[in-house]
């Protein structure tokens, strides 16, 4: 089991709740202010730093997702294409929130732009939210899970940031659990 990113899985779940918070407030604490910082806008950099939480984001989950498809054990199998992709609409749903923020400063999106996002980001998201958590119980369960099993799940990852508290723990477990059985086996 050896992947590139294999280190976000053994991060706290306090480290990646930190990582995410401090840009996610950065953000929110700048979007107040109508004022400058080193000449630049508040609300360009309240842009800015949302948007990197986003892709922090997303890019944990899909790295997730990927991660948890990737174990043979776990018996539900996803696209895991589709997932990039969902995952990517998702983000861009809510970038093109954020910039659009940036409305009056005479930034804009094109109209079609926004209105092809809306119906594709809200299907990737409910792609990637379901998907992923469905994946990391049925590898829980050792079984394929049902909704009624991991809706949970969903609610917790879609509840940004604080499904982090409670899914990066479980996901520390089942990467360590991996990584043992892996060097048991290269020592026989």
């Amino acid at each position: 089991m050896i992947m590139r990113f294999d280190k976000i899985f053994t991060i706290k779940n306090w480290q990646l709740f930190l990582l995410l918070c401090t840009t996610y407030i950065f953000g929110t604490v700048l979007w107040s202010g109508n004022s400058e910082i080193l000449g630049i806008k508040t609300l360009y950099l309240s842009v800015t730093f949302s948007v990197i939480t986003l892709i922090i984001f997303f890019s944990w989950v899909f790295l997730l997702g990927v991660f948890l498809n990737s174990i043979k054990e776990n018996t539900y199998r996803f696209n895991k294409w589709f997932l990039l992709i969902a995952s990517l609409l998702g983000m861009f749903i809510y970038i093109e929130l954020n910039l659009s923020r940036l409305g009056n400063e005479s930034f804009q999106l094109p109209v079609v732009f926004s209105i092809l996002l809306a119906p594709l980001g809200m299907l990737g998201i409910l792609y990637t939210f379901y998907n992923v958590p469905k994946s990391l119980k049925t590898l829980e369960l050792g079984r394929k899970a049902h909704l009624t099993e991991f809706i949970l799940d969903s609610l917790l990852m879609f509840a940004f940031p604080i499904g982090i508290w409670f899914i990066q723990p479980r996901i520390n477990k089942i990467y360590k659990c991996l990584n043992e059985e892996i060097t048991f086996i290269n020592n026989k």
